[in-house]
């Protein structure tokens, strides 16, 4: 039953929003898959790609090397909202874990501010 529920809400969710709507949903999933994956872990289930699909694409990003001190950071700027989102590679491995948000609904889980290299702020 728990299948047909789940179907029930699908369709009546994209119906709701359009065809052109579940389109860019499926295009933003796809990108989220081919550029954010990591390992066996697929794009979608990321926080770029988690972000990605969730907000579309950035309208600015700003990407700063890993120095002896910080990791590698981006930051994502979406200008119309004004969300701010800042990724770390913690681990110099390729992987981007949500480290700022200033949006309340994204609150990373783990304490990654004191990561963050301190010029990303200013740009």
């Amino acid at each position: 039953m728990k299948g047909k529920l789940r179907e029930e809400f699908l369709l009546k969710f994209w119906q709701k929003r359009g065809r052109a709507a579940l389109y860019e949903h499926c295009d933003r999933v796809e990108y989220a898959d081919k550029h954010f994956s990591y390992g066996e872990k697929l794009g979608r289930y990321t926080d770029m790609g988690r972000i990605y699909i969730k907000y579309g694409k950035p309208d600015e990003e700003i990407d700063l090397p890993a120095t002896s001190d910080y990791p590698e950071c981006v930051k994502w700027v979406y200008m119309n909202t004004g969300y701010e989102f800042i990724f770390i590679d913690k681990g110099g491995t390729g992987y981007f874990e949500l480290a700022y948000s200033n949006v309340k609904e994204e609150q990373p889980f783990a304490d990654y501010v004191r990561y963050i290299n301190p010029l990303i702020w200013g740009r």
